[in-house]
């Protein structure tokens, strides 16, 4: 009897480390299926993170181009400005030319009168 509740002391302290073995590899294995979660979450928020920093590149890049073309268009305008400008003084340079060409016209008329 004394041999075998021995035996039965020892069958049960080594299904009792088993089990004590069986948890212990529970844990931690959800432990590391906590890390691997965690992981995955910080992988996905640093693409999130990575998608809205192209996102705003992209956004600079949109605005960059709007503003070099609101750029040639100041410029454009400005040209065109200096050009009409040059074109009203040109006319307005005839219209002299013309109108001095006339009084040496109407002078000489005088003279010749």
């Amino acid at each position: 009897f004394i041999s075998c509740s021995l035996l039965v002391v020892v069958v049960l302290f080594f299904i009792s480390c088993s089990l004590l073995v069986v948890v212990v590899l529970f844990f931690i294995s959800c432990s590391l299926l906590i890390v691997v979660f965690l992981f995955f979450i910080s992988c996905s928020l640093v693409v999130v993170v990575l998608f809205f920093i192209s996102c705003s590149l992209l956004v600079v890049v949109v605005l960059f181009f709007i503003g070099c073309s609101l750029l040639v268009i100041v410029v454009l305008f400005f040209i065109s400005c200096s050009l009409l400008v040059v074109v009203v003084l040109f006319f307005i340079s005839c219209s002299l030319l013309v109108v001095v060409v006339l009084f040496f016209v109407c002078c000489s008329l005088v003279v010749v009168v």
